[in-house]
């Protein structure tokens, strides 16, 4: 179902590692494209050379650091989605994948509307499940795309997320991993059925 060229946005780096790094490393063994753009904060920034390391992990094409402010990427919205035009006419993806549009976080919901709109016209749109410490949408998050994990995907993606040094001690530091290892567990168990590891999303629109 999911295309050959997969495009994941993010409003910061860590965001798409998070909601999407099994399901990235799978791909990637698939022989399928991935590339990653991260919305906020300058390239040279500390995160998003974490972002980089992290990204190694999963064997990511190639990652676009844009230069929106965190916490403010409305105010940059026509500049931030000029710059994802640019990088969906030249990549051409078939499949776009970003936050939910309910998320409680300001730039998650920036993103969201940045990315839609640019990816108006990529076959296949999806959405991340809200991640604590967004969370909390009063719209329910409907997951109806379960992408199962193998021991090495999830491996993968935790390497990913303990990366992210300047985030980890605000989350519990090797707890975070764990917590997020959890999470995929009890998706797996919830949307598939199966003992495991699993990835959920909301599909926006799918081109068969």
């Amino acid at each position: 179902m999911i295309g050959q060229k997969i495009l994941l946005v993010g409003a910061h780096a860590d965001d798409v590692e998070l909601n999407a790094g099994g399901s990235i490393h799978k791909w990637r063994a698939e022989g399928r494209q991935v590339h990653v753009a991260i919305l906020s904060e300058q390239e040279a920034n500390l995160r998003h050379c974490e972002s980089r390391a992290a990204c190694m992990h999963l064997d990511v094409d190639r990652v676009y650091a844009l230069g929106g402010q965190d916490t403010r990427l409305r105010e940059s919205f026509n500049t931030l989605l000029e710059q994802l035009e640019a990088i969906i006419h030249a990549f051409t993806p078939d499949t776009v994948f970003t936050h939910f549009h309910a998320d409680t976080h300001q730039d998650h919901v920036s993103a969201y509307k940045i990315a839609v709109a640019a990816a108006r016209k990529v076959p296949n749109f999806l959405m991340f499940k809200p991640t604590y410490p967004s969370g909390r949408p009063d719209i329910p998050f409907q997951p109806n795309v379960v992408s199962i994990l193998s021991a090495t995907n999830i491996r993968a993606k935790i390497q990913a997320i303990n990366a992210f040094d300047s985030q980890r001690g605000k989350y519990g530091d090797e707890r975070w991993g764990g917590a997020m290892e959890a999470v995929a567990q009890g998706d797996a168990w919830t949307y598939a059925g199966v003992h495991g590891h699993a990835e959920v999303f909301q599909l926006g629109r799918l081109r068969m």
